[in-house]
């Protein structure tokens, strides 16, 4: 069995992708499979990406496509394949999302995209039959096929923690970290708005990764919940708990929705900024 890599381009260098690290935990965690990760940033020279990819001779490259690489991404598929001719090369991610036969049409090079939620499709791609995975685009006998939409994960605590201990320690690097999933609002213009429900990692699963965080000297956390504060009594208790275990040189950072503060919210964020001045918690609606 060929070497499998999953590559992450990122737009600055201090960021940190966090969709591939979760994919080759769970993939880890629940085969015996290895996964390398590749991570580079848009910055970076085009051909030494292809290079230092293409050295390592993979048997299945699978890219995160987000907007802001999406042009980069295709560049890279298309050199990859002038030099590995019988790599399969996978995307994902919600920029190829929604318009699958498309992009595979105009891009030959593509062997598959795959649809949504990505754990549990790649894990099912790498360990069965490609008639029986769903939600993955593939190709069969020149032709685009699609087996179905794989179901969403509903136990999140079961997707190992993201980051090993020496990403942690990176004085350098923002750590994204998610306790949700999914976004209740249907805004034309976002991605998120596919998926209407909003499922939840469990709060002692967030307090246990969070702990971690602050233990291992992590400089900024920034969650990437669609709308953090959408269940009152959750983030209250999350919020609580980062109070209970500061630390005084790290940051959080949240995305929330400011409109849906009551006035027990707003007292309590009155008396923390009276009472933990230095400590810094970042919120953008």
């Amino acid at each position: 069995m060929g070497k499998n890599i999953l590559v992450g381009i990122n737009s600055k260098y201090v960021h940190t992708n966090l969709a591939v690290r979760y994919l080759k935990r769970f993939v880890e965690a629940y085969s015996d499979i290895k996964i390398d990760i590749y991570e580079s940033n848009i910055n970076n020279n085009l051909m030494k990406m292809v290079r230092d990819i293409g050295e390592q001779e993979p048997s299945k490259i699978f890219f995160s496509t987000y907007i802001w690489n999406k042009e980069i991404v295709f560049k890279i598929t298309k050199e990859i394949r002038k030099i590995l001719k019988n790599t399969k090369i996978i995307l994902g991610g919600p920029e190829v999302s929604f318009n699958p036969r498309e992009i595979m049409n105009e891009n030959p090079e593509i062997d598959g995209i795959i649809i949504g939620e990505g754990e549990k499709i790649l894990l099912n791609y790498l360990t069965k039959n490609i008639e029986e995975v769903k939600g993955i685009y593939f190709k069969k006998d020149g032709e685009i096929k699609f087996n179905g939409y794989e179901s969403l994960i509903e136990d999140l605590d079961i997707i190992p923690f993201p980051y090993t201990d020496g990403e942690l320690s990176d004085i350098h690097k923002i750590m994204y970290y998610e306790s949700s999933r999914g976004c209740p609002f249907s805004c034309s213009y976002c991605m998120s708005s596919i998926d209407k429900s909003v499922r939840y990692f469990s709060v002692g699963r967030a307090k246990k990764d969070l702990k971690r965080f602050i233990d291992a000297g992590t400089k900024l956390v920034k969650f990437v919940d669609r709308t953090f504060n959408l269940k009152k009594e959750r983030y209250l208790e999350i919020w609580k708990f980062l109070l209970e275990n500061y630390r005084e040189d790290i940051t959080f950072h949240f995305e929330i929705n400011a409109n849906i503060f009551d006035d027990e919210i707003l007292e309590f964020l009155k008396k923390f900024l009276e009472n933990f001045s230095s400590l810094k918690l970042v919120f953008r609606q």
